[in-house]
């Protein structure tokens, strides 16, 4: 039964995309010989300006494509570099600041300028040899 079914949809789909379509053309070759001649470039023609028309809008879209990947890494790399900027600034700023406690530090330890506020511990040592 499945083989029949199978055989019915095969036919009915040759009979439709390949019986049909050659009727029209003997018709028409019947009919009007003179247009057998020109339908072809006729056809040839539409779907050589569809092409056209596809292709110009695939460019189209690739050209703006293309534009806005210029335009992001721009953007990308502006980011980049501002980023850098800020760390080199933080980084200046913070060696200011380390610099300014090192100077006040500086100023407000104390000197000894007498000698006697130092203090030097001397320490003998002795070395003990012994005999061979």
């Amino acid at each position: 039964m499945q083989e029949i079914i199978t055989a019915a949809k095969t036919f009915m789909t040759d009979v439709l995309f390949k019986g049909i379509p050659k009727l029209l053309i003997a018709i028409l070759v019947i009919t009007n010989p003179k247009h057998v001649f020109e339908t072809p470039l006729f056809i040839l023609g539409w779907c050589m300006m569809g092409y056209g028309v596809a292709d110009g809008i695939v460019a189209f879209m690739l050209n703006k494509s293309r534009k806005i990947q210029k335009e992001l890494a721009e953007q990308e790399a502006l980011e980049e570099q501002r980023k850098l900027e800020e760390q080199k600034a933080s980084e200046e700023q913070r060696k200011q600041e380390e610099q300014k406690a090192q100077a006040a530090a500086a100023t407000t330890m104390e000197i000894p300028t007498s000698s006697n506020n130092i203090s030097c511990v001397e320490q003998e040592h002795e070395i003990e040899v012994e005999p061979e």
